[in-house]
């Protein structure tokens, strides 16, 4: 008998060990070394607080993970990185569910405090050194942040949810998705000064080198058809582009560092020159399965990092694809990895 107690408390023993997740694992401090040169946004499963950040070099394909984690005590970041901006010396990440914007320094990644009273934050625009503009899912405003002091100072109202934003000299351009319009803002007065009707959903916006805005409708689902607007700095539409039919679903337009090529996402990934008058009827990237997630174009080395979320459960992966659409590596990150910064 003794010796039936003695197995079964060994089984007990091994299977609370086994049970520890990856999650539950000590992990080391982490240092920022010479050569780091891209920030992943490992967005993580609403409501379970797994989101992440991962650092990763380029040059020798290295991946550090759970950098803020493993910086600040093992805390974790929050709930869902929604996305983030670099200001000064200083990363401002926002983390959507956890209704904060967490404060880091670069070189290191431990947090110097945090901005918190939002109710669902979307994306942070600099204004200057000492003002940034927060869109918002529900609050139906946009926050105007003090970044000394790390305070919401005022709001402007917008009744809706805002998302993407530009800025332009003197004006602020933000997508409003609730009211379907692109929103212009005065930047000394902090109000709304125009409103430019667009089609349902315009949820992602760039500048290009002519100081042109570009912005893509979704058209919702299967609600309208999609269209890419050309737009000036006055609020004026110069073109629209519509989508085939009511039932694509294009998403993350985002433009190349000279400012004169897009891409987004519509069933794989399109690329189209800002003077092109219709859209391209091939894409450029096959999907070839993946789900694409996330896009940012490096730089410096004119590469496009794509990420694909896979599941929404396992770990995503990130492609890095050169200017003729070729694969150059592929590597693993975190849970729904949605966005990428690239350091200096």
């Amino acid at each position: 008998m003794m010796r039936y107690k003695s197995i079964l408390l060994w089984l007990i023993i091994v299977l609370l060990f086994s049970c520890k997740t990856e999650e539950d694992k000590k992990i080391t401090p982490l240092s920022n070394e010479s050569g780091v040169d891209v920030i992943i946004l490992n967005e993580g499963n609403f409501g379970s607080g797994n989101a992440s950040i991962d650092w990763y070099n380029s040059s020798n394909n290295k991946l550090y993970d759970h950098v803020f984690k493993s910086n600040n005590q093992n805390r974790p970041i929050g709930d869902v990185v929604q996305s983030m901006q670099i200001i000064g010396d200083k990363g401002y990440i926002v983390v959507n569910n956890s209704q904060k914007i967490e404060v880091v320094n670069l070189s290191d990644f431990k947090s110097i405090g945090s901005i918190q009273g939002l109710t669902s934050p979307r994306y942070i625009l600099p204004i200057n050194e000492s003002k940034a503009y927060v869109s918002d899912l529900y609050a139906n405003a946009i926050s105007v942040i003090n970044l000394k002091d790390r305070v919401v100072e005022k709001t402007i109202p917008t009744n809706g949810w805002t998302e993407q934003m530009v800025r332009i000299e003197d004006s602020a351009y933000v997508c409003d998705l609730t009211n379907n319009q692109l929103l212009v803002l005065n930047l000394q007065t902090d109000s709304i000064i125009k409103r430019t009707q667009l089609i349902r959903q315009p949820g992602s916006m760039v500048k290009d080198k002519n100081n042109n805005l570009w912005v893509l409708c979704n058209g919702g689902f299967d609600e309208m058809i999609p269209r890419l607007y050309q737009i000036n700095t006055s609020g004026d539409v110069i073109q629209v582009v519509n989508f085939d039919n009511i039932n694509q679903y294009p998403s993350n337009l985002l433009i190349n560092e000279e400012k004169d090529h897009l891409f987004y996402f519509n069933d794989g990934i399109f690329r189209m020159s800002i003077t092109d008058k219709s859209l391209p009827s091939q894409p450029f990237i096959e999907k070839k399965g993946r789900l694409f997630y996330g896009m940012g174009f490096h730089p410096s080395s004119s590469e496009l990092y794509v990420a694909d979320a896979i599941d929404y459960q396992q770990r995503g992966k990130v492609y890095r694809f050169d200017l003729e659409g070729n694969e150059i590596a592929t590597f693993q990150a975190g849970i729904i990895p949605t966005g990428f910064i690239f350091t200096p």
